[in-house]
């Protein structure tokens, strides 16, 4: 027996003594010949899942921290549950796919059950992960939630204003939130604003549209009315209607700045979404302190400050 036969014989035994048992298929390649490939539910241990990523798992791609990192946070933070997404062998045991999930399982510590096929084709490696990826805006929509597509992007929104992460430069998903953590803030936040602010962004879309993304104005209509009700309603109207507006008020500078970043093709004109962010929180507390301004220069030291104690915050990690 070659080394690679009793490698294929102990994974094989390790998975028998991990699963709930086993169910034969017949599958047909795409030469025409009959494979059998086995189903079986198996526990993922750190120690198992740590001998198939160090002798398995020759065929794959190079491991994306990125990833690890969410499905970590997720099994940490209590999120993790059994949803049906396999893991595969080939008709060599090799690993096909899973090896991000099982590179959590080792650095959580945690066991996982998931549902495994061994003997696949190697060539069906190939077509592994080629569908459309599932999104906040579709698992909102299958809640039922309505304007699913900017309910999403507006929860988002929210949690980097809250956890003051909207300016994080840093790539991967450390400050993004799962599916699973949008569903979960979507139940935290009150409803009645946020459709609210859903509907108001949409009515007023195209009347007056110098305030790009969609979910700025809904996210600061939101936060803005959770701070204070009267107030909040009466800025965003001012910001976006341009009714109402004395001079010296500071959101008619405001307006005047990103009605010029909306026409203006100069690029001193233009504004970042962090400028945006500074300059509408800067502008919102000079109006609620009742401060008249006549020029609206933010010192590039500038931080925003924002009272945000009356909006639910997400916990890291689902803590």
């Amino acid at each position: 027996m070659t080394e690679q036969d009793v490698q294929v014989k102990n994974l094989t035994e390790l998975l028998n003594e991990n699963s709930q048992g086993s169910l034969p298929f017949r599958t047909n390649d795409k030469n025409g010949d009959i494979r059998t490939v086995i189903f079986k539910p198996v526990t993922y241990t750190p120690e198992l899942a740590k001998y198939i990523l160090e002798n398995h798992n020759s065929n794959n791609r190079d491991i994306r921290r990125n990833n690890v990192e969410h499905i970590l946070s997720e099994i940490l933070g209590g999120n993790w549950m059994f949803n049906g997404e396999t893991i595969g062998f080939d008709e060599d045991n090799q690993l096909t796919n899973g090896q991000h999930r099982l590179t959590s399982v080792v650095e959580s510590g945690e066991s996982l059950l998931i549902p495994t096929f061994t003997n696949l084709n190697p060539e069906a490696f190939k077509t592994i992960d080629t569908g459309s990826v599932r999104t906040a805006v579709d698992v909102l929509s299958i809640e039922g939630v309505n304007n699913s597509d900017i309910m999403a992007s507006t929860i988002k929104f929210i949690n980097d204003m809250v956890k003051n992460t909207f300016n994080n430069n840093g790539k991967g998903r450390k400050h993004n939130l799962s599916n699973t953590d949008v569903i979960d803030y979507y139940a935290q936040l009150n409803p009645m604003i946020l459709q609210e602010s859903i509907d108001f962004s949409t009515e007023t879309k195209t009347k007056s549209p110098i305030l790009t993304p969609q979910k700025f104005v809904t996210g600061f209509h939101y936060i803005f009315k959770t701070i204070n009700p009267e107030k909040g309603e009466e800025f965003m109207n001012k910001l976006i209607t341009g009714t109402n507006i004395t001079d010296g008020c500071p959101i008619k500078l405001l307006r005047e700045k990103l009605f010029t970043d909306k026409t203006s093709n100069k690029k001193k004109d233009k504004l970042t979404p962090a400028e945006k962010v500074k300059y509408i929180i800067y502008t919102w507390n000079k109006y609620v302190e009742g401060v008249q301004v006549n020029r609206l220069v933010l010192n590039k030291n500038y931080k925003p400050t924002l009272d945000v104690s009356l909006i639910p915050t997400l916990p890291e990690n689902g803590q």
